[in-house]
C-alpha cells in the first residue's frame, strides 16, 4: 500500500462558474446507461423524468451524431413494454452505437426532449468544453 502524508497533499482550488440559469428553471436529468443486444436501453429514469411510459409515440432523429427523441403523435416508434426504449438498429448504426456501449441520456422536460450521446459524441462535448483537463502534461 502506497501512504500519503497530509504534507504532500495540495488542495486545488475549485473552478468557479458564471451561472446565469434561473434557479426555479428545471435541471435536465442526466443518466449514463448501457445497451443490450436488441438496442434496449437500460435505464429508464429520463424517460420517467419525462412523463413518458409504455405506447408513448416517439420520434428519433440523429444530428451531429447525436440522437434527439421527441414526443410525436402518431409517431414511427413508441416506448416498449415496462416503458424502456429500444433504439432500432438503423438508428444505433447511424449514431455509431455499439451493443453495450454505455450513452449519456439527457432528458429536458422544457423541450420534451431526450437526447442520447455516443461515448465518442459525449467526449468530444466535454472536450470541447473544458479543454484544458484533456492536455497531459
Amino acid at each position: 500500500m502506497t501512504y500519503v502524508s497530509r504534507e504532500t497533499v495540495t488542495a486545488l482550488p475549485l473552478p468557479q462558474f458564471n451561472d446565469t440559469r434561473d434557479p426555479t428553471a428545471d435541471t435536465p436529468h442526466v443518466a449514463v446507461s448501457t445497451l443490450d443486444y436488441s438496442g434496449k436501453v437500460a435505464d429508464r429514469s429520463a424517460l420517467r423524468h419525462l412523463g413518458w411510459s409504455y405506447g408513448q409515440h416517439i420520434t428519433l432523429v440523429i444530428t451531429d451524431g447525436v440522437v434527439k427523441i421527441t414526443e410525436k403523435r402518431g409517431g414511427e416508434y413508441v416506448i416498449a413494454a415496462y416503458g424502456y426504449l429500444r433504439l432500432p438498429a438503423e438508428i444505433r448504426t447511424c449514431a455509431r452505437i455499439n451493443r453495450h456501449d454505455r450513452i449519456v441520456l439527457i432528458a429536458i422536460r422544457e423541450s420534451r426532449a431526450l437526447l442520447i450521446y455516443p461515448p465518442v459524441q459525449a467526449a468530444a462535448a466535454l472536450r470541447s468544453f473544458t479543454p484544458s483537463v484533456w492536455q497531459q502534461r
